[in-house]
């Protein structure tokens, strides 16, 4: 999916915005695990409850899931955390753990103009059945609201690491994991945030999650 979902008005971030440090993927490969409906709704109800009470019931669970959140366009809503706070969407709890800028890994180097960014993250399946999961469900983002202030977690270092996430796999009904995530960015950032979108199988989208950090340098 190439766009950003956007810092929304935040004005924390900052720094030099160099493009091209890695070549984007055709289309991000984001979840499609069940639509909105499914969630959030359903068609079933006795003789006695209508349809009217049904749908008034439905809005009250929407809004009270909503409940203290942000808005962001007409239907999704944002939550913000730090490094170590845990965010909690209707698939799985997810945490960023620590994050530092490296040199290279796994004999990788950034381009010129580029550095490293090593998030280390942990997930959580609270669905109650097993889901897919793709590393493209967590993109970074820094600088601003530009459409290029954002990119997906390199994969083809997942080939020989299993540390690192990889494109695509299953996580158990309760099961935790711990990857790194790889990211190139621009060289002179700072301040970086990892999201993650809610997209069910309809590609309606529900709530947008933005964990923020400021990465160390793992050579200090």
């Amino acid at each position: 999916m190439k766009r950003k979902w956007g810092y929304l008005g935040l004005t924390v971030l900052m720094g030099a915005l160099l493009a091209g440090c890695q070549e984007m993927p055709e289309e991000g490969s984001r979840l499609r695990r069940y639509t909105y409906e499914d969630i959030y709704g359903g068609n079933e109800w006795e003789d006695d409850y209508s349809q009217d009470d049904w749908d008034q019931e439905l809005e009250d669970l929407i809004d009270q899931y909503f409940s203290g959140n942000q808005g962001y366009g007409d239907d999704t809503y944002y939550h913000e955390g730090a490094m170590g706070e845990t965010m909690e969407n209707v698939f799985f709890t997810f945490r960023v753990d620590d994050a530092w800028f490296v040199d290279s890994y796994g004999g990788y180097e950034p381009r010129e103009g580029c550095e490293l960014v090593d998030v280390l993250l942990t997930i959580e399946n609270t669905f109650g059945e097993e889901i897919p999961m793709f590393n493209t469900d967590f993109q970074i983002q820094w600088g601003g609201e530009g459409d290029d202030d954002y990119e997906f977690a390199l994969s083809d270092l997942a080939q020989e690491n299993p540390e690192i996430m990889p494109d695509e796999f299953m996580l158990e009904d309760g099961e935790e994991r711990q990857y790194h995530l790889i990211y190139e960015v621009p060289a002179g950032n700072m301040i970086f945030s990892v999201s993650y979108l809610e997209v069910f199988a309809d590609d309606s989208e529900g709530n947008v999650y933005f964990v923020y950090f400021m990465p160390v340098d793992k050579t200090l």
